[in-house]
């Protein structure tokens, strides 16, 4: 499975057999089981059918998420050396397979390869550990879905209330367009400043938007996984896409009302 030794080693021939029985433990277990301490060299026992024997710690793995992707890891895990385990009445045995092929087609192998060793041995649940995975996530799936629909539909609704709001800020401004071009302001500078003052709002909209997502960084992060609720990427990607459709909103308008005639924009009041 390509999971890195933190501390110490793997198994290799030494335990194959030997007197001294070794263990692996993941970093959760190292640091409540020795929390003063440095676990390598010392030994473990291990509740349950190995009780009586006594374990010394050879290495130290990642904790990793074994049973579920969705929930955090509470308990410490155990390995030990295939060699000096004992597999006699275990009810099942899982066999993990590295292949460059793809799995669906290794099934009917497999079972040959099982029943070449022992007949009596059913092999079930073939299946890539990606599907596994995704199994134990099936269960958030739908609320993911929701909230994803949801979610495209927030940014639907803000692309809308943005552009009207800059717009209807821009049109109330339209007498006075009408005094200034009339008192001799040119055009492209009227239009300057109708899109400073709404970078302004826009500025001051971005930046509560920001806080809010932070805050709500905080609910959504016990719902990913893999996913950082604090992105920077979908940060900056939303607040780009938002102060596009915002800057569009103001110089339409502002390119509108530096064309204006103002004698016309004046008679609007």
């Amino acid at each position: 499975l390509d999971v890195p030794i933190l501390k110490g080693r793997g198994f290799d021939l030494r335990d194959r057999n030997a007197d001294r029985q070794v263990i692996v433990i993941n970093q959760l277990l190292a640091e409540r089981a020795f929390p003063h301490g440095d676990a390598i060299g010392k030994q473990i026992q291990i509740p349950g059918r190995y009780a009586e024997k006594w374990f010394t710690v050879v290495g130290i793995v990642p904790t990793l998420k074994i049973y579920s992707l969705s929930e955090p890891v509470e308990r410490g895990t155990i390995y030990l050396p295939y060699s000096q385990v004992p597999i006699q009445g275990l009810p099942t045995l899982g066999i993990v397979i590295k292949t460059s092929v793809s799995p669906s087609s290794l099934s009917a192998a497999l079972r040959d390869a099982v029943r070449t060793v022992d007949p009596a041995v059913a092999l079930y649940n073939v299946e890539p550990i990606h599907g596994r995975m995704l199994e134990t996530l099936n269960k958030r799936q739908a609320t993911l879905n929701l909230v994803a629909v949801f979610g495209g539909i927030a940014l639907a609704l803000a692309f809308i209330g943005v552009f009207g709001v800059m717009s209807y800020a821009v049109g109330q401004r339209t007498v006075e367009c009408g005094v200034r071009l009339a008192l001799g302001a040119l055009p492209g500078n009227l239009m300057w400043l109708i899109i400073k003052d709404g970078l302004k709002l826009l500025a001051a909209g971005l930046i509560a938007g920001l806080l809010l997502a932070v805050i709500a960084g905080f609910v959504l992060a016990a719902q990913l996984f893999d996913v950082a609720p604090y992105d920077p990427v979908v940060l900056v990607g939303t607040a780009a896409v938002l102060a596009a459709v915002a800057l569009v909103a103001v110089w339409l308008p502002a390119r509108c009302a530096a064309k204006l005639d103002p004698a016309t924009a004046m008679m609007e009041q």
